[in-house]
């Protein structure tokens, strides 16, 4: 797994079998992902980074911005080893709880019933 992650978890099958799938599906995204170049989105977009980052500088969290026409902020944050966020979770939370939700694109419908057997 990584360094975060107590080696202990590695024993018990129930952990492996929630953890492996998750794992797997995140190499295989990141193996087979391709950018296509296109439209900037017009949606919001925050990048969250941390100043010493091993893999991604400010710079390059920053460059995000070119791929949105609404608005975009950057939030960099002490630190930069793997779950460096969990450190600064309260200031995190409040930063996404500042943000405001999107409008629906359609009329949302009334909930459906639930059925009863």
């Amino acid at each position: 797994m990584s360094e975060v992650s107590d080696p202990r978890l590695l024993r018990h099958p129930d952990v492996l079998a929630m953890a492996l799938p998750v794992l797997r599906s995140d190499y295989t995204a990141l193996e087979t992902y391709r950018h296509r170049p296109g439209r900037p989105v017009t949606a919001p977009v925050t990048a969250l980074v941390g100043d010493a980052d091993p893999v991604v500088d400010v710079p390059e969290a920053a460059a995000w911005e070119r791929h949105t026409r609404g608005p975009f902020r950057l939030r960099v944050f002490p630190g930069g080893e793997h779950f460096y966020l969990t450190a600064h979770w309260p200031d995190l939370a409040g930063h996404v709880c500042e943000q405001p939700l999107p409008e629906p694109r359609v009329p949302l419908s009334p909930p459906v019933p639930a059925l009863v057997r």
